[in-house]
């Protein structure tokens, strides 16, 4: 039995007016410099909307993947992002002190972007197969370690990756991005 193709309607719909939020909160802070410039909508206003189309759009494509092929990306988007985020550090366009963009001419590409999502992707997949936690008994702190932390340890291994994504973000440096995914990766390990 098909057990995905549809998205949660509901969760689909909250994403939807989140974006309309979105691209308000742009068109309320840009009108008053576009309309002294004759504009009716700010510039920024048609660009967030139709990257939240867009997003939308790939969003329901997504609903007809089936979880599966998902979780076959979750290791080589992994390494294709390290090597994205290596090549950024020596092949990057610097703005701002930063060296976060790749430049192809009048276009830019920010692989830390791309990064959250397959952050997302590998723990999902690396958590997907565990089986719920059973408290183990212990008597001492020798059995506590080896009942305890150490099989403990083992279930958040899916965080190995995603720390060394964080250490390549930082390293160029953007603290916003690198803590967005430690938080989001935080979540997710206190939600396995």
């Amino acid at each position: 039995m098909k057990r995905y193709g549809n998205p949660d309607y509901v969760l689909y719909a909250a994403a939807v007016v989140a974006t309309l939020f979105g691209v308000i909160a742009v068109w309320d802070a840009g009108y008053a410099e576009a309309a002294a410039m004759g504009q009716m909508l700010p510039r920024s206003v048609i660009t967030q909307g139709l990257y939240g189309i867009a997003g939308l759009v790939g969003a329901w494509g997504l609903c007809q993947v089936a979880p599966k092929r998902i979780r076959q990306i979750a290791v080589p988007g992994m390494i294709l992002i390290s090597l994205l985020l290596v090549g950024v550090l020596f092949l990057g366009k610097e703005i701002n002190g930063a060296t976060r963009w790749y430049r192809f001419g009048p276009f830019s590409f920010q692989p830390s972007e791309v990064a959250k999502v397959f952050c997302i992707i590998s723990m999902a997949a690396g958590f997907a197969g565990l089986t719920p936690w059973v408290k183990p008994k212990w008597k001492n702190s020798r059995q506590w370690i080896g009942h305890v932390l150490i099989p403990k340890i083992q279930r958040a291994w899916p965080l190995l990756p995603v720390l060394v994504v964080v250490g390549l973000i930082e390293m160029q440096p953007d603290l916003k991005t690198a803590c967005v995914i430690l938080v989001t990766a935080g979540f997710m390990l206190w939600a396995a």
